[in-house]
């Protein structure tokens, strides 16, 4: 495991600009979980907002869905043809 180390540190000293991308992402990484995971903390850890989100998305699902299809039923198959 020591051996693994140094040789890590050796290649790293050896490429400076791949050392400073790899802990350039590694940072970025770690500050992009760290802000999502405490603004979800924030809003939709609640209970009631995820709920009442959750809900809301489910009634307009259901609308997207169910109007378009009940127009494409009223219509006549036979009578859309001869129109066009």
């Amino acid at each position: 495991m020591l051996r693994d180390l140094l040789y890590a540190l050796r290649q790293m000293r050896k490429s400076p600009g791949f050392t400073l991308t790899a802990v350039f992402t590694l940072a970025l990484g770690i500050a992009g979980t760290s802000t999502i995971f405490s603004w979800i903390d924030a809003t939709l850890l609640d209970w009631l907002t995820f709920t009442t989100v959750s809900v809301g998305l489910c009634l307009v699902t259901v609308a997207a869905c169910y109007l378009p299809a009940r127009r494409a039923a009223s219509i006549q198959p036979m009578q859309a043809l001869r129109t066009e």
